[in-house]
């Protein structure tokens, strides 16, 4: 199991990306797009070989956007949160994913949908995005940044310095 995880998501992602560099390198321009996890960001409890092989893929990025951007070569990666996709449907209705935990602890509310990925990723592909590189975008509504305190108290907007 660990080992097909790292093989699959990290040394995959290398692959595929030391295969297209040569030809970027020599049109002194191109774009990576790589896909990281919430997951490689936070560590998620019970996905050990999961979490490792996206912080993995996080930090692929980061180094391979610092060696190729003096070749004009852009290298970032999305980190989608919790995405409704007919397997996280199919889990909610098994009662192994609690969405309303997920939903509470989001700030944005919701879970994620692949519109959302597919719409980062483009930004990222375009030229709006021509400065930005060796990233990770978490796509995940907030997720990462709440901290958790979601189970232990209610979120009080009403109170909240924020206008």
């Amino acid at each position: 199991h660990w080992q097909r995880l790292i093989d699959v998501h990290l040394t995959g992602t290398y692959l595929v990306s030391k295969t297209v560099a040569p030809s970027m390198i020599a049109r002194r321009s191109g774009v990576i797009l790589n896909l990281n996890s919430i997951a490689g960001l936070m560590g998620l409890p019970v996905r050990t070989a999961y979490s490792a092989a996206k912080a993995g893929v996080g930090m692929l990025t980061q180094v391979l956007g610092c060696e190729w951007g003096p070749y004009n070569i852009r290298v970032n990666a999305v980190a989608p949160g919790y995405m409704l996709t007919p397997l996280t449907e199919k889990l909610i209705a098994e009662g192994k994913i609690a969405e309303t935990r997920i939903r509470r602890r989001t700030p944005m509310g919701r879970m994620g949908t692949a519109q959302d990925i597919a719409e980062a990723m483009v930004f990222l592909a375009s030229d709006k995005a021509k400065f930005i590189t060796a990233v990770t975008l978490p796509v995940d509504g907030g997720y990462c940044s709440w901290g958790a305190p979601s189970d232990a108290f209610p979120l009080d907007l009403e109170s909240s310095n924020v206008p």
